[in-house]
């Protein structure tokens, strides 16, 4: 009776230990996932925002080019590449226009392309927010195309905007992990003026929320560990 007892007792300690055992590897293994799930985000998004008051809360921005430094009145040409806050803006003839050409009444320098098509630029930092006050002239009903690139995906914006009555704000928001690397700002008419001024960049504040597999693989972990603690002190 004695040598079965031992043995009784011999083997729950057994599966004790051998259960004690892969919960510490699961935990480990859990854990580790769900550390690799915090550390970065699956999802790519850019989001945009007319509410320049709004596009700065989403973090520390700075206004990098109102093309000011320029003329005050004409026309002005500026270097292609003209580079200037991160940004290189890699038009075909970049031309600065002032309040004393037909093609802009908003008060400020504003930069085109001289051969109408497109306005682009390249980032040389990397940015999370970008923002600027835009429009056109000779525009038609179809519009102006917006593409935003970034290190993780490609954005398409289609947006109405009319440099020859106001400049209207576009501010665009990246994901926590992307930043911007590229925009186009091109017209469906081929004889539209595109241009921008006010251009502003900087980097969100840090808002990362855990994803639900990351909760509930943690929540898994924390459970292993307290069951694997139970079963020691039992």
């Amino acid at each position: 009776m004695e040598i079965i007892g031992g043995l009784d007792v011999a083997l729950e300690w057994f599966w004790i230990l051998t259960l004690d055992y892969f919960m510490k590897i699961f935990n480990l293994s859990v854990l580790c996932i769900s550390s690799a799930l915090f550390a970065s985000n699956s999802f790519a998004t850019v989001i945009l925002t007319n509410d320049i008051a709004g596009f700065q809360n989403f973090g520390n921005t700075n206004l990098v080019s109102d093309f000011e430094e320029f003329n005050q009145s004409g026309f002005s040409t500026p270097s292609d590449p003209y580079l200037q806050g991160g940004i290189s803006y890699n038009n075909a003839d970049n031309l600065i226009i002032n309040d004393g050409t037909p093609y802009t009444s908003n008060g400020t320098n504003m930069l085109v392309n001289n051969y109408w098509n497109p306005v682009e630029g390249t980032f040389y930092e990397d940015f999370s927010l970008f923002g600027f006050d835009a429009g056109w002239s000779n525009q038609d009903d179809n519009g102006t195309t917006i593409t935003i690139a970034t290190n993780l995906d490609t954005y398409i914006f289609n947006v109405d905007f009319d440099i020859a009555s106001s400049a209207n704000f576009y501010g665009f928001v990246a994901d926590d992990n992307e930043y911007f690397t590229s925009f186009n700002i091109i017209s469906t008419n081929d004889r539209a003026l595109n241009a921008i001024d006010n251009v502003t960049v900087g980097s969100i504040a840090s808002t990362s929320v855990p994803e639900p597999a990351s909760l509930a693989l943690l929540g898994l972990g924390l459970a292993g560990i307290g069951f694997s603690r139970k079963k020691k002190t039992a």
